[in-house]
């Protein structure tokens, strides 16, 4: 026997006795030996083996890389392990870890094999597992980042979509958690159903979704947004439960170069231009509104670091006498003293600072700073301080109220509450007991911005109030029409008929005190008189 054939016969007794699924292959890819577990393994009949080529089992796409790597590889030297799909008698694939070693004498290879079909299963159920949402069966934000970051490699033109729905929170505080869930789980089958086949619905926050869509898709960008815009404001009807239902709608193209982050950034800043803009369906990113809400994280951010800092002081306007224009009091109005030197007015933030939750401890910080201030006024003057709706149904109001006054010796007769309809809720029991436990402590109330809003003649009327501010906007539009006119004399004649003191807000021109004069005001309140200024240029 040549040293050839022995070389041979050695090989077919190692496959024989290795305990895994091995088998010989000759040069020619012919299995010349294998042991009974690589039969089993492949489910065959032992006999048709011999006559079988490894090509004819493996995966079509593996067999050009198996037989490069069989080839070109060293002998004598184990090689891998490297994972081939081979197909097993009842067609299925099965995916087996192959360890192989070429013989230098007969060119023959030797392979050792696994069946990790199983692992590999549960691999991709666990990978499945952590890029899915459980709730909704939509994918999560690590799948969403995932599908973007293929897209970005492959060069992909995507359209993104971000979503939300209104006022979420209360369908959850009414109806409950569990059917707030099936909101989400039916708005999620609505945005599968609302885009074309081969789209990702992504669940990346608590009511809020990220689609992506195919560019090639067929579908117009108003297609896309419409049908997203009524996948997410269709009311939820289960039985005979009926939910309203509304949502907002951001859309951005994925144009080449920008990041994950960018996109996502993008289309966020196009749902918050739909939050700004009441009665807009969806809008698209532009440079303009992806500016504008990259200004409003930044402010935002700012805010929270300006609460920790204590950032936020009083400013004070005098309210006058019109006959005389004696000053009689002073409203402190907010300002935020940023770390870039800037002076913002409420206006500028006020709205951010109630959606973050910060308007009750910025109120704290300016009533402290106007109290503070002064306290060492004389003791004719009245201070007015403004209290937002959040402050006003904080059970520790009065409390700190109480404290700061005693703070600084401040009587609580000298400080003038002032709220509006609007932060005191359509609630009118409630607003009637929060302004008479204010007046039972000594405080001073004034409803503030009066005729700006609906008002109940009546329910005004039945307040326990120590003051009515009429709002700036009557006497500003009073020479624009004469129905504006009547409107804004119709609104103080009213105000005076109350028998409460009467001020009038927005006045600039000396035509339009003298015109208040005329119709029997005696407070007034405006640049004519003075721009809010610290307490020291007052003095």
């Amino acid at each position: 026997m040549s040293l050839i054939q022995d070389s041979i016969a050695g090989l077919q007794q190692q496959v024989e006795m290795i305990p895994a699924p091995a088998a010989l292959v000759g040069v020619d890819g012919a299995v010349i030996s294998h042991n009974t577990p690589y039969v089993d393994m492949l489910g065959l009949d032992p006999d048709s083996l011999a006559e079988r080529s490894l090509g004819e089992s493996l995966h079509p796409d593996d067999i050009a890389h198996a037989h490069e790597l069989m080839i070109n590889s060293e002998v004598d030297v184990a090689v891998g392990p490297t994972t081939f799909r081979i197909r097993h008698a009842d067609g299925h694939w099965i995916a087996a870890s192959c360890v192989y070693r070429r013989d230098s004498r007969t060119g023959q290879v030797l392979i050792v094999a696994m069946d990790v079909s199983e692992s590999q299963e549960t691999t991709r159920r666990l990978m499945v597992q952590a890029r899915t949402d459980p709730l909704t069966g939509a994918a999560n934000r690590v799948g969403l980042v995932a599908a973007m970051a293929q897209s970005e490699s492959n060069g992909d033109a995507w359209i993104v979509a971000a979503l939300d729905l209104d006022r979420f929170k209360k369908i959850n505080d009414t109806w409950g958690h569990h059917v707030g869930d099936r909101v989400l789980v039916s708005v999620a089958e609505r945005l599968r159903l609302a885009v074309p086949y081969g789209s990702l619905v992504a669940r990346v926050g608590g009511d809020e979704f990220v689609v992506l869509i195919s560019s090639d898709s067929g579908m117009t960008i108003e297609q896309i947004g419409d049908g997203l815009t009524k996948a997410v404001s269709e009311p939820f009807v289960e039985g005979t439960l009926r939910i309203p239902l509304a949502g907002s709608v951001g859309l951005i193209h994925a144009t080449p170069g920008a990041s994950i982050d960018e996109l996502l950034r993008g289309a966020d800043c196009a749902l918050y231009e739909v939050k700004r803009q009441p009665g807009t369906a969806w809008r698209l990113a532009d440079s303009m509104s992806v500016s504008r809400q990259r200004a409003l994280i930044e402010l935002r951010n700012d805010l929270e670091q300006a609460v920790a800092l204590g950032s936020f002081v009083a400013h004070l306007q005098p309210i006058v006498r019109l006959s005389d224009r004696m000053v009689v009091s002073y409203e402190a109005v907010a300002r935020w003293n940023r770390a870039n030197g800037d002076t913002l007015a409420a206006t500028s933030f006020i709205d951010e600072a109630e959606d973050l939750g910060l308007s009750g401890v910025i109120g704290e910080l300016v009533r402290s700073s106007a109290i503070g201030d002064f306290g060492s006024q004389s003791d004719d003057l009245t201070l007015a301080v403004n209290l937002s709706a959040m402050e006003l149904v904080d059970g520790r109001l009065i409390s700190q109220l109480s404290e700061v006054a005693l703070r600084y010796g401040f009587p609580h007769e000298r400080l003038v509450l002032e709220v509006t309809e609007t932060a005191m809720g359509g609630d009118h029991a409630s607003a009637h007991a929060v302004v008479a436990a204010l007046r039972a402590e000594g405080f001073q109330v004034a409803l503030d911005s009066f005729g700006s809003s609906d008002s109940t003649l009546a329910y005004v009327a039945s307040l326990p109030l120590n003051q009515i501010k009429v709002d700036r906007s009557l006497i500003a539009n009073r020479s624009a029409s004469r129905e504006a006119a009547a409107t804004c004399d119709a609104v103080i004649d009213f105000a005076l008929a109350l028998d409460c003191p009467v001020v009038v807000k927005g006045v600039e021109t000396e035509d339009q005190h003298d015109h208040l004069v005329s119709r029997g005001v005696i407070l007034g309140q405006g640049w004519l008189y003075g721009r809010p200024a610290p307490m020291a240029l007052w003095q």
